[in-house]
């Protein structure tokens, strides 16, 4: 392992990359195995109008993207880069995925 990975580099303190997953239920939804059609997209315009929050903008550009807005190729992609997990790309019904690019600017 590099001196960098142990945390004993002269770069020891740079965040190369992190990531957040949230993978839970929202009160008063089944979890998304058990959710009807109607349901998932409840939650879907639900999160479309949190991502509208302007608050949202001072900590970075958000973007809600649908699976189903996808081809598999990008799906695909999104689970090489570790953003969405085999399952979701496969088998999710009515998935999303939110990004965001972080604003230096907070730091």
């Amino acid at each position: 392992m590099s001196e960098w990975m142990k945390g004993e580099g002269p770069e020891s303190d740079i965040v190369i990359s992190s990531r957040i997953r949230i993978a839970r239920n929202l009160r008063d939804y089944p979890y998304p195995m058990l959710a009807t059609n109607q349901q998932s997209q409840e939650v879907l315009e639900q999160l479309s109008g949190v991502m509208e929050n302007d608050e949202l903008e001072t900590i970075s550009n958000f973007s809600l993207i649908p699976l189903s807005d996808l081809n598999e190729l990008e799906r695909m992609v999104l689970v090489e880069k570790h953003l969405i997990s085999p399952n979701l790309a496969n088998e999710s019904r009515n998935g999303a995925v939110i990004l965001s690019e972080m604003n230096p600017s907070v730091l």
